[in-house]
């Protein structure tokens, strides 16, 4: 699809969209910051392991899946909810994988001793699970983490939802990302940078040893009640030896070994600051768009950039869409003015505001519809080809095209009221010779 020479977007550009610009999907691109911050710290990818094998032991089996729903019944959490599976495709799952195993942790705990104590072939798993999620550097990884992906995950739910929205200011980030869950809403482009923004601004600001204080008071309270104590070392392992090919050289990177993590310090130097340092390189490597001109000039088309409807800001995408430059300095001058006091939030209202007054700003018109176009994620396209994969099985392969396109708007957008009822009185009153009593 992004090959340059004879990928998809190429031959689309070439063959019938000269102006078209590709984007990769944001949704995915945020993925990809999760998956190397995985590479980057050691322990992490063990972590996402022991999440993995603790779904994959409860839920593949059904002996120990009751032995897990008899633990819940028994402490009778409010908490208690099905533990979630941890996938690398889908990215929203981290965040909600390592949330049910803070939620479910004391009936996960009784379950593997109930196991242990039965004394099978499955007793040996238990035991290895047991002492790796009683580990102290388990539980500060998994708070930490609960933390810090979970404004990754609505970063994630906002670039894949449907809808529009208004962008926010950073200083009001919290309650308005509250908002966006509620409504559902999504992003164009020049929101969604905004909402990047801002949390790279937050993760950044919990980069201090005040906030890991408090993450680090949470896994204290945490820890006790579950009687895991912090200061126990971790279980005996053979110890590492240098290899003998490194016996004259000077090492600057590592080499297999582990440290041992004992103190508060020792877990915010080697596990809180560089997981957030990984996810900030991440997210500011992938998603900066210095090097796209056209597309951070879209961002000057949103009434809440600092550089709204700057001329010298939105050249490079008047350029790219041939709009006459002369003419759209000549509008700028009286439209900055005319949207002095208006209270407009997002491109979309803009077009609204301006749809009465398109015909003597034919160029922000231009401006301003390029800018709607451009996308910010292939999740609704991507969602229509699954939802078609389901429908058009081997079994349906002689289905016409009119009738899959059918059935897979029926399927995609569920949020639509059918009336069945009516449909069926329709029907039997355009199919009179029907069989079947409809009415």
């Amino acid at each position: 699809m992004s090959g340059k020479c004879a990928g998809m977007q190429t031959i689309l550009r070439q063959s019938h969209m000269p102006q078209g610009i590709y984007i990769h999907c944001h949704a995915h691109r945020l993925n990809l910051v999760i998956v190397d911050v995985s590479k980057c710290i050691k322990y992490i990818n063990e972590f996402y392991q022991i999440i993995s094998k603790i779904h994959s032991y409860f839920i593949t089996s059904s002996v120990t899946n009751e032995y897990y729903q008899l633990a819940q019944g028994k402490l009778a959490l409010a908490t208690s909810s099905k533990l979630k599976m941890w996938s690398y495709i889908r990215w929203d799952s981290q965040w909600s994988s390592v949330n049910a195993i803070m939620l479910n942790y004391e009936s996960i705990v009784v379950a593997l001793n109930d196991l242990i104590e039965e004394s099978d072939h499955r007793c040996i798993d238990a035991k290895g699970i047991l002492s790796a999620i009683q580990e102290p550097l388990f539980i500060v990884t998994m708070v930490i983490l609960n933390k810090l992906l979970g404004s990754i995950k609505v970063l994630s739910d906002q670039l894949k939802s449907k809808q529009k929205c208004n962008i926010f200011s950073q200083e009001d980030i919290l309650l308005q990302m509250t908002f966006l869950i509620i409504t559902g809403e999504s992003l164009d482009y020049a929101e969604s940078q905004f909402l990047i923004l801002s949390v790279i601004d937050q993760l950044q600001n919990e980069r201090n040893e005040t906030s890991f204080k408090s993450i680090y008071s949470t896994v204290l309270d945490f820890a006790n009640r579950h009687g895991i104590d912090m200061n126990r070392k971790s279980k005996h392992r053979r110890s590492n030896t240098i290899p003998t090919r490194f016996k004259d050289a000077f090492i600057t990177s590592t080499i297999g070994h582990r440290k041992e993590f004992l103190t508060e310090a020792d877990y915010r130097e080697n596990i809180y600051f560089p997981l957030i340092d990984a996810i900030l390189v991440g997210m500011r490597d992938r998603f900066s768009p210095s090097n796209l001109a056209v597309l951070s000039s879209v961002s000057s088309m949103s009434p809440q950039s600092k550089s709204f409807l700057n001329y010298d800001q939105l050249l490079p995408l008047a350029s790219h869409i041939n709009c006459d430059q002369n003419h759209l300095f000549n509008e700028l001058q009286v439209l900055q003015p005319m949207l002095q006091n208006k209270k407009l939030s997002n491109v979309n209202e803009l077009y609204h505001e301006m749809i009465p007054l398109q015909e003597a700003f034919s160029n922000m018109m231009l401006m301003i519809k390029a800018a709607l176009t451009i996308p910010v994620s292939s999740c609704t396209c991507e969602r229509a080809f699954s939802k078609m994969k389901l429908i058009k099985t081997h079994i349906r392969t002689t289905m016409t095209d009119e009738r899959l396109s059918d059935l897979c708007i029926l399927s995609i957008e569920r949020d639509f009221n059918i009336d069945f009822e009516q449909v069926i009185d329709q029907f039997a009153v355009n199919h009179n010779n029907s069989r079947i009593l409809l009415r």
